[in-house]
């Protein structure tokens, strides 16, 4: 099975993983997605693509795609991809990767997700109404974290 090493931003991102291996079998690509918590290495890598990914290949180099999550914080979604792309260039050259730039926070489109709430919520069966806001809303909610 291939091996996908998801880097992110932050902890709060490291459930992406779980939605990167659905997204995959979704399209029929078996995929064991591998999202390492950084801040457990001392000491932890700072926010350069760069930086992260060398010191998880240093551990570990056996992957053979590499999806690099990086929010635009207010660049252009170009410019994250050069410089996504120009990391890993650097890093590991032959290593293919996948940048996932979102303009606003992928946590909104989580929000949405009421199954998933209730379960974090530790009340997987409440039908407490969650006023949740529609798909077509949620891009539109500031800071919907």
């Amino acid at each position: 099975m291939p091996r996908a090493l998801l880097l992110v931003d932050g902890p709060s991102d490291q459930p992406l993983g779980r939605h990167v291996t659905k997204l995959a079998r979704v399209h029929g690509c078996e995929l064991d997605v591998v999202t390492p918590d950084l801040t457990r290495l001392s000491p932890p890598p700072g926010h350069a693509v760069g930086d992260r990914l060398q010191r998880v290949l240093a551990f570990d180099g056996s992957f053979d795609l590499v999806i690099v999550h990086r929010d635009a914080e207010g660049h252009p979604a170009d410019q994250r991809r050069r410089e996504v792309a120009e990391a890993v260039e650097a890093v590991k050259p032959e290593l293919p990767h996948l940048p996932v730039i979102p303009v606003r926070m992928t946590d909104a489109w989580l929000l949405v997700d009421e199954e998933a709430i209730r379960r974090v919520a530790g009340r997987p069966g409440g039908r407490e109404p969650l006023n949740l806001p529609s798909l077509r809303q949620v891009e539109n909610v500031p800071d919907a974290k």
